[in-house]
């Protein structure tokens, strides 16, 4: 009988990264009592990221170099743009997979992610968790929270492919503790007393997800190595390990200071965080808590530690840009609405019709190669482009989102509508050989050059704000390896 559990796994973060000097500084004027650390931070998604750009990259991530495609992608997130609209569905058709592939979006809990990992389990499952958790400003979840997507991809080891993280047991436990809650419609979360969720939540309700867990599993509590549990609560880890006598396990939380409690993500995080330094055979315990708790016992695989995906975390770590203005920041987040005079006034709405016609262009970022001539074009036409082919219905469809690209033109217009000016755009050479006229995304002033190395990311296009209706794109943004040597 084939072994289940993780065939591949990674992360996205946002490259902004918000100290919490930053925001400490910002309120010092109304709570010069509030505590915080001078090394720590949070990622915050840029003014055009949310949960579904997020999750495009960390499913991306996730599948590069795997042999085949899942049969099932799932959105775990407690933050999707749209109450009535199938964000699942839309990062599918951003990933270019199948259009007969099963795709279903959950949400309403932080442990929806570990809960949908436990509903997986048959087949190859593509399960992705993204979140962009809302912080009313000056409030304690604003240094607390942070954004962030990761991706796990599920399956047998028949499938010819190692196993990361060997499945051997899991266990769930309902109970609808109310620590927090955002009612529908609105902006941010109430949150309770932290002390009720300790006491209760994570001394008592999470050890009994856990012991179940390692019933199913055949594992004594003394044999588990790391205990990895997402909660608003920083204590978290150490409650329950003590509370399920953990007595020898790594309780470390080693991105909270750095990302933020990401919530439905965090989970996937701390995995793709722990499986990137523990040793094959080590027993992980992954959790997930929110009106009642999700366990899952895994054992890391003997080539976890140097999968692509899991070497290149660190990097994701590394590479960060701080913001250090906090106005900038809460006009990012939508928190502070600049007046951006007559620019900013047009009407947005979308021809859905339109849209529909060409979503594999939009949103797959699918052109056309000749079979006649080789060439490559964006968009795709009856006709080729080549003036020494002009080959008619000759194109096949040829998707650009993962060729290597670099800047053959810009502009700074700082004349145009963006949220976070200037706007910027210009040509982008393809070494596949197409030419596209495209925005670029996560540049400040001055640091485009021709000639920087670009890859493709999947980014809002911009916000119908009287209809509610926000459309996306594929934008150039620079390399990390670029970034660092920028």
């Amino acid at each position: 009988m084939a072994d289940f559990g993780v065939l591949a796994l990674a992360a996205y973060l946002p490259r902004t990264r918000l100290p919490h000097t930053v925001v400490a500084a910002a309120h010092a004027w109304a709570n010069s009592g509030r505590r915080h650390r001078a090394d720590t931070a949070r990622r915050v998604a840029a003014y055009d990221e949310d949960t579904v750009t997020m999750a495009v990259e960390a499913g991306r991530a996730a599948l590069a170099g795997t042999a085949a495609e899942p049969q099932s992608l799932a959105i775990a997130s407690t933050t999707l743009p749209f109450a009535d609209r199938s964000a699942a569905t839309l990062v599918a058709e951003a990933l270019g997979l199948p259009a007969n592939l099963l795709s279903q979006d959950c949400g309403g809990s932080l442990r929806a992610a570990t809960s949908l990992l436990m509903s997986r389990r048959g087949g190859r499952s593509l399960c992705i968790a993204s979140d962009t958790r809302p912080a009313k400003p000056g409030s304690s979840a604003e240094l607390h929270n942070g954004d962030a997507a990761a991706a796990i991809l599920l399956g047998d080891s028949d499938s010819g492919e190692g196993l990361l993280a060997r499945w051997l047991g899991s266990a769930s436990v309902n109970a609808d503790l109310v620590d927090h809650y955002r009612a529908a419609g609105a902006a941010f979360d109430y949150a309770l007393e932290g002390r009720w969720l300790r006491q209760e939540g994570y001394a008592r309700i999470a050890p009994q997800a856990v012991a179940m867990a390692l019933a199913e599993a055949g594992i004594a509590a003394p044999a588990v190595d790391r205990l990895l549990i997402a909660g608003i609560e920083p204590a978290a880890v150490t409650t329950v390990a003590k509370a399920a006598g953990l007595s020898r396990i790594d309780t470390a939380d080693a991105v909270g200071g750095q990302v933020g409690f990401t919530g439905s993500a965090h989970p996937y995080l701390l995995l793709v965080d722990a499986l990137s330094r523990c040793q094959g055979g080590e027993k992980i315990v992954l959790c997930g808590f929110g009106q009642g708790c999700d366990a899952i016992v895994l054992e890391a695989g003997a080539g976890c530690a140097s999968a692509p995906q899991l070497r290149g975390f660190q990097n994701l770590l590394d590479d960060y840009r701080d913001e250090n203005s906090y106005t900038r920041y809460l006009t990012g987040k939508g928190l502070l609405q600049m007046d951006w005079g007559l620019r900013a006034e047009r009407d947005n709405r979308t021809a859905m019709t339109s849209f529909y016609r060409n979503r594999d262009a939009v949103t797959g970022f699918s052109g056309g190669r000749c079979q006649a001539c080789g060439t490559v074009q964006f968009p795709r036409s009856a006709i080729c482009v080549n003036p020494e082919c002009r080959s008619r219905d000759s194109q096949r469809a040829f998707s650009l989102r993962d060729e290597a690209a670099r800047v053959k033109s810009f502009t700074e217009d700082w004349q145009a509508y963006c949220p976070v000016p200037p706007l910027m755009y210009g040509n982008v050479q393809f070494d596949c050989g197409a030419n596209v006229i495209m925005e670029y995304t996560d540049y400040l002033p001055g640091e485009l050059a021709t000639g920087q190395a670009l890859r493709m990311v999947f980014r809002i296009k911009d916000v119908d704000r009287q209809r509610h209706f926000r459309r996306y794109c594929w934008k150039a943004a620079a390399c990390p390896a670029a970034r660092r040597a920028h």
